[in-house]
């Protein structure tokens, strides 16, 4: 006899009554004003303007021989799914009946309500952001994500020529979160470093495993005296940056666990954490809002600032040591969290049996392009931009919602 599986719906799965669209798209598309958030067991309802978009979809929809012979249909002829994606598909945006409503949820009126049109004129102007980043890209500049990540952190192209920005707020708010993630591949570069060591040397403590880690780091391969105080490691750190945009090099480096032998690793890392200690004393407005972002419970920017601060009376060594108990400590709290009685995928790197820790999985920190990959995407399926990625030219259209964007 067959056995059919029973699924007990999406929120046995994603833990969100709505399943991915509860979990992600949901508020988003609230923050557009597409729709409106319905009360915890009521749905959403759609807006004017949602309405008004999904009304020129429809329209395009309907135009498939899909919706006009085969929507109720058991079977549905290959070709006629073909011309249904290529209907649908977000690459025809441009060219379709709905282009211009979806253009104006992104690049659209002004708002009456104070509230609303804060969050619309700040979109604009982080949509403005990188479109004047294409705009103004030399030939010769790669557009890559790294790319991107140094022009935020430089405020100018990789070859050295100016990035005149009329968004300094927005692009010293994306520094910040930029600078974030730098600081997280600085952490989690220990963290992968604690447990390839403790995988090396077998089940032991954790005292045993900082010590290990700590005091056979390669401190003078980067020009630290792990026995002098943390405030001489911070200036030594800050003095040896010639540029700013060198904090995403050193990063790249950490992605890639193999570039440096563990002990170098360990103190080229520590010494990123120092780095942009030194980086977040460049105050400006849009950067200053977001650095606390998370609070110390997510180890915002401030608060590793804070961190470092309160021990620079310390000898170098021993606050080394101290960030290795925390990363150690915020490990285990966060995964803590993740577990669930309905799903036994073990969410730890380490098991710990009375003190004595086994390593159970390797971890490599990493970083994603995502939100560069996203904004590049929504705006070449604007048809702002000719093509989906960091090369991309402005069109027309782009440098014409450029200038909407300059007036937000």
């Amino acid at each position: 006899m067959a056995t059919v599986a029973y699924f007990a719906g999406p929120g046995a799965y994603m833990e969100s009554s709505y399943g991915g669209y509860g979990l992600f798209y949901a508020r988003v598309i609230a923050d557009v004003r597409l729709t409106t958030l319905g009360a915890p067991g009521y749905v959403d309802r759609v807006t004017t303007k949602g309405r008004r978009l999904s009304e020129a979809f429809a329209e395009v929809f309907e135009q498939t021989d899909y919706h006009k012979r085969f929507r109720n249909a058991d079977l549905v002829p290959r070709d006629v799914l073909a011309e249904l994606g290529e209907a649908c598909c977000l690459c025809t945006i441009p060219q379709r009946g709905d282009h211009a409503a979806l253009v104006d949820v992104f690049f659209g009126r002004e708002e009456e309500d104070p509230g609303w049109e804060d969050r619309r004129s700040t979109r604009m102007r982080s949509l403005g952001l990188f479109l004047e980043a294409h705009q103004q890209r030399p030939v010769s500049v790669e557009g890559t994500v790294g790319m991107w990540r140094r022009m935020l952190l430089a405020s100018q192209f990789p070859d050295g020529a100016p990035w005149a920005s009329v968004f300094d707020e927005q692009r010293n708010a994306w520094r910040a979160y930029q600078l974030r993630e730098v600081l997280v591949m600085a952490l989690t570069s220990l963290w992968s470093s604690y447990l390839e060591l403790l995988d090396h040397i077998g089940p032991a403590s954790h005292a045993q495993v900082r010590d290990l880690i700590v005091g056979g780091a390669s401190w003078t391969s980067v020009g630290v005296d792990p026995a002098a105080p943390l405030s001489d490691a911070l200036d030594a750190a800050g003095s040896s940056l010639p540029r700013p945009d060198d904090l995403i090099a050193e990063a790249e480096a950490l992605s890639r666990p193999d570039a440096h032998p563990l002990p170098e690793r360990v103190a080229r890392a520590f010494r990123l954490a120092l780095r942009i200690r030194v980086a977040l004393d460049s105050a400006a407005p849009g950067f200053d809002e977001l650095i606390d972002e998370g609070g110390p419970g997510r180890w915002s920017l401030r608060h590793h600032a804070d961190w470092l601060d309160a021990r620079t009376a310390q000898d170098t060594s021993s606050a080394a040591a101290e960030l290795v108990d925390t990363i150690s400590y915020q490990h285990q709290r966060i995964a803590l969290s993740k577990v669930s009685p309905t799903d036994h995928r073990d969410p730890f790197c380490v098991a710990d049996d009375n003190g004595v820790l086994t390593m159970l999985r390797l971890d490599e920190p990493f970083w994603t392009g995502a939100r560069f990959a996203v904004v590049n995407h929504l705006l070449w399926t604007l048809g702002a931009i000719e093509e989906p990625t960091g090369d991309a030219a402005t069109t027309p259209l782009g440098d014409n919602l450029l200038e909407r964007c300059r007036d937000a």
